[in-house]
């Protein structure tokens, strides 16, 4: 039987901007960003960009985070898929990673993402997808297959954390080319409809896998 785990409420989830009119590595290596976890819907949640403006050349980056609440999972299940509506698209190539953002998403929290460091990002940073996401509904829901590692860290403690984040620059630290700007969007948990909450599908791998009753 199938399992819905929920969003944490609240602040727990949202997007962190980073932006410089100097170079790509200042809006990239950031140590802090403009965070925002009130917004229901972002059409640029998932962003890489390096575009001509009046004052010349603006560089931006932003990522997209999430948590979810596990408190409940005491064994590891057998298969899991991450479910998030999307909003816009164009054409961002994207990658699901482990993060460690606080429980109040805060400017802080743009470098949050586990194992990151200065520079190319794609060998030091512990994946939660099964490959790179290339394709992006905006009209519906995106389902991302989880990895082993995802799932036992699912099991592992009372939140489960992640950021989706542009592969192509972010990750790689390699620099767009100037009119680059691409990006996709998505719902958060604060979305009204009640229908496009982030949640994530699991699948127990025996009735004992429950810790407390839900």
């Amino acid at each position: 039987m199938a399992i819905d785990v929920v969003s944490a409420p609240g602040t727990a989830d949202g997007w962190i901007t980073s932006q410089s009119t100097i170079d790509w590595s200042l809006a990239r290596e950031a140590g802090t960003g403009v965070a925002d976890h009130n917004d229901g819907v972002q059409p640029y949640a998932i962003r890489s960009r390096r575009v001509a403006s009046g004052r010349g050349t603006q560089w931006r980056v932003t990522r997209a985070f999430f948590t979810f609440r596990t408190n409940y999972i005491t064994q590891t299940p057998v298969a899991g898929t991450l479910n998030i509506a999307g909003y816009r698209n164009e054409t961002a190539n994207m990658r699901v990673v482990r993060s460690e953002h606080s429980a109040t998403l805060a400017n802080g929290d743009f470098n949050s993402v586990t194992g990151w460091t200065t520079g190319d990002n794609s060998g030091n940073v512990r994946y939660y997808d099964t490959g790179e996401i290339t394709t992006w509904n905006t009209s519906g829901n995106n389902s991302i297959a989880l990895n082993q590692y995802a799932l036992s860290q699912i099991a592992s403690g009372s939140s489960f954390k992640l950021c989706l984040i542009e592969a192509t620059y972010d990750l790689t630290d390699t620099e767009p080319g100037l009119g680059v700007d691409i990006y996709n969007g998505c719902y958060f948990v604060d979305d009204t409809s009640g229908t496009k909450d982030p949640y994530i599908t699991i699948e127990p791998d025996n009735t004992t896998f429950f810790g407390a009753n839900f």
